[in-house]
């Protein structure tokens, strides 16, 4: 797979400029689109971790937050939200009134931080300078930071890099997941992206657009919203969820119960999704297929697999 193409900031803010020009989009249009993608890339990634922390900037990567929000309650998890500075801005204020009328919670403080199973970063954008990180923003990366064991998923950016350049200190730490938003940006080549799974959300750009600003337009798989970057040689980690602890793990055995006849054809469908690992031919009597691939990929396989319908369970265990 080639590199992708990536937009700098002062390109991305044009491609923005561009979007809601000439392009006809609306700023709470784009918005949806990000925070549906967004939800989708959490959904994929993490699938049992339904105790969500959405932590919104004070800018439009905020909103892409709270958007992912209402898509994630309505999905089935759990989402609170911390928006220490609201926007007075009347989409974001609109925003907020959906969440409240779906009952999901914005929360006070940080206090029950370590509670959570999974973070999801909606700082800062693109656009923040790097520099000095205000109040009250250093205190809630600070925390973040000194909870490495919860997973955390950063929208577009990790809050507080360098656009260009990557980390500086300071800032977030490097999430387990990064969204890019309509095309990546030049941080994505300053993550380790054999552990960082990195998903695109652009399913809106057209081939001439595209051409127009040097960005890839990527093949979506049937009705996905984000395409993911796949790095088929290496094993991502997988959080699998037990009665009193979360762990990490690099390794995992996926379980796919379908119709006898059709477990095989399961199993190798699987196998040839992710480009790696195996499956096992002789099982136990039944309909047991099981693959042993990588980590949470084999989770975002077997959802494109039971689109067939010949899937009817799903689960997945440790193995290391």
């Amino acid at each position: 797979m080639h590199p992708v193409k990536v937009l700098s900031a002062k390109l991305a803010a044009q491609v923005d400029v561009e979007l809601m020009s000439t392009g006809g989009f609306s700023l709470d249009q784009l918005m949806e689109l990000a925070g549906l993608s967004v939800a989708e890339a959490t959904y994929k990634s993490f699938p049992t971790l339904k105790n969500v922390l959405i932590i919104a900037g004070p800018g439009n990567n905020g909103g892409d937050g709270l958007v992912a929000a209402r898509h994630l309650k309505l999905w089935g998890y759990d989402p609170k939200i911390y928006y220490p500075k609201p926007s007075k801005n009347d989409i974001f204020k609109s925003l907020q009134t959906q969440l409240h009328n779906l009952n999901i919670e914005f929360i006070s403080d940080l206090s029950q931080l370590s509670t959570f199973q999974l973070i999801i970063d909606g700082i800062f954008g693109f656009s923040f300078q790097t520099g000095e990180i205000r109040e009250p923003f250093k205190s809630i990366i600070d925390q973040i930071n000194q909870s490495p064991n919860t997973p955390l998923l950063s929208i577009d950016i990790p809050s507080g890099w360098d656009v260009d350049h990557g980390y500086v200190p300071g800032a977030i730490r490097e999430p387990q997941v990064l969204v890019s938003l309509t095309a990546p940006k030049p941080v994505v080549n300053h993550l380790n992206l054999n552990k960082v799974q990195h998903y695109v959300g652009g399913r809106f750009i057209g081939t001439e657009f595209a051409n127009k600003f040097g960005i890839d337009v990527f093949e979506y798989k049937g009705y996905d919203q984000v395409w993911h970057q796949h790095q088929r040689s290496q094993h991502y980690p997988t959080y699998y969820q037990t009665s009193s602890n979360l762990h990490w793990y690099y390794c995992v055995v996926v379980v796919v119960v379908a119709v006898a006849e059709r477990r095989l054809l399961v199993a190798a469908a699987v196998v040839e999704e992710i480009g790696t690992g195996s499956f096992v031919a002789e099982v136990e009597v039944g309909s047991i297929a099981v693959v042993e691939v990588a980590g949470s990929t084999a989770v975002a396989a077997v959802e494109e697999v039971d689109r067939t319908a010949v899937v009817e369970e799903m689960r997945w265990k440790a193995t290391c």
